[in-house]
């Protein structure tokens, strides 16, 4: 399968995106992310901050279907760690060489997603009988695992919008 963004990457111009995701696309992909189990927030509309606690984010489809409701052009947040079963790194454009040379495994994730900042998001699943926190990998890496979130696709921060760049269902299936 090839590598082809579900939306343009903005390069912060300025100026508006004419395919930014609307309430029902933001909906369906804070859905479509709980559905096998991770663990979804709302965020600020166009912002990371979360508009409930962390220890909230849920799977549960009620739950995630009435914050939308309440907050209908939130940005969606994925829960990291054991509870989502998750494991994200996000590389600085610019430091990508350097951490791939360092890390080859890097280049083996099945998900990955660009942020609107463009940086590179690497999914992973959370390895069984590991507790995992979040830091600092290298220049340009950090991990997010326990205790963690995410800014998910199709979420917008500033001018630009996140996407993603492979399916989420090659993930699952490795859990």
């Amino acid at each position: 399968m090839a590598d082809e963004p579900r939306r343009p990457h903005s390069d912060r111009s300025g100026g508006g995106d004419a395919s930014a995701p609307d309430s029902r696309e933001l909906l369906e992909a804070a859905l479509s992310y709980a559905a096998p189990g991770w663990q979804v927030l709302p965020l600020e509309p166009g912002a990371k901050k979360p508009l409930v606690p962390t220890w909230q984010a849920t799977a549960t489809a009620a739950a995630v279907r009435a914050w939308w409701e309440q907050w209908p052009l939130a940005n969606v947040g994925v829960a990291t760690g054991r509870r989502s079963g998750l494991v994200v790194i996000e590389v600085d454009d610019d430091a990508m060489e350097d951490v791939a040379a360092q890390f080859p495994e890097l280049l083996k994730a099945t998900v990955r997603a660009r942020t609107g900042d463009g940086k590179r998001q690497f999914y992973y699943g959370y390895p069984r009988g590991r507790q995992l926190r979040g830091g600092r990998l290298a220049a340009g890496a950090v991990a997010y695992a326990d205790g963690g979130y995410v800014v998910a696709p199709p979420s917008r921060l500033c001018d630009c919008w996140c996407c993603l760049l492979a399916r989420r269902a090659a993930l699952r299936e490795r859990r």
